[in-house]
């Protein structure tokens, strides 16, 4: 290759000299509204000469652009990949704010019952082996909340508290082991006993009613003046008869979701009766 070069190297340079000056002459040529038929000549000469020429050049600077498209295009892409993973971080805070601010509107509706809340609290702690079922709340005796008080959601009751100190109390769940709750069926008025029995569920003792049947709704009695009249405790899930049509074993689902819940609410204790027992 470079031994053909050097032999015509003269001739090589005539022809890049030619086609320098007829490209000179062509671009010239192309600015005049009238070029003769020496102008013409030159552009018909040149421009498929022309055309083999730039043709490398013109790919070259294809491939360019198009990898300069490509790298803005990933650039993009990054960038809008990260802002779609921003933005769902904001809609996930933004949910969870907002099922909160459900869960706490619906806790202040508890202001206008008959019994009102002495205070409102936090869940910051859970003791959920299968017999004993307690939460840890934030909020104590500095904000009134004593030992004995009825802790409630929206939809029911969640159990009542233990032990107080300043600024955080223990709650002791209606599904705890030794948790005792004086009720009555809501559509029968026939009165019985909630058991706590660990895990997720309690039973009904003592009925003075036998007509019960799953579906139930079973409510606070209010007896013992620990827990305030007509508060929901759960619905009965499940009845045994045995060998009779009297109910020999019943399981009652609670309303409340206890491995769920985050926020609850105080009410104030009456003076202790037979209501509740630990």
């Amino acid at each position: 290759m470079f031994h053909f070069l050097s032999q015509h190297r003269v001739l090589l340079l005539v022809l890049v000299l030619v086609l320098l000056g007829l490209h000179l002459l062509s671009s010239g040529l192309k600015h005049q509204t009238d070029v003769g038929v020496f102008g013409k000549a030159v552009l018909y000469i040149y421009s498929p000469i022309y055309q083999v020429l730039s043709w490398p050049f013109q790919k070259i600077a294809w491939l360019v652009s198009k990898y300069i498209y490509l790298v803005d295009v990933r650039d993009t892409n990054t960038r809008l990949r990260s802002q779609n993973q921003q933005l769902k971080g904001q809609l996930a805070r933004f949910e969870e704010l907002e099922a909160e601010n459900q869960r706490l509107s619906a806790l202040l509706k508890l202001k206008n019952s008959a019994d009102p809340p002495v205070a409102y609290a936090r869940v910051v702690g859970r003791s959920l082996t299968p017999e004993f079922r307690t939460l840890i709340i934030d909020a104590g005796t500095a904000d009134g909340v004593g030992p004995g008080m009825a802790v409630v959601t929206a939809e029911g009751l969640v159990g009542f508290v233990a032990v107080a100190v300043p600024h955080a109390a223990k709650v002791v769940l209606i599904t705890d082991a030794s948790a005792r709750v004086d009720a009555i069926i809501q559509r029968t008025r026939g009165q019985t006993m909630v058991f706590g029995r660990g895990k997720s569920q309690c039973t009904l003792e003592y009925l003075t009613d036998a007509d019960v049947v799953n579906g139930d709704r079973i409510i606070t009695s209010g007896i013992g003046g620990v827990f305030p009249k007509g508060i929901t405790v759960g619905v009965v899930s499940s009845i045994n008869r045995g060998q009779t049509s009297a109910p020999q074993g019943i399981w009652l689902l609670p309303v409340v979701d206890l491995d769920a819940v985050e926020e609850v609410a105080i009410l104030a204790a009456k003076p202790v009766g037979e209501g509740l027992t630990r």
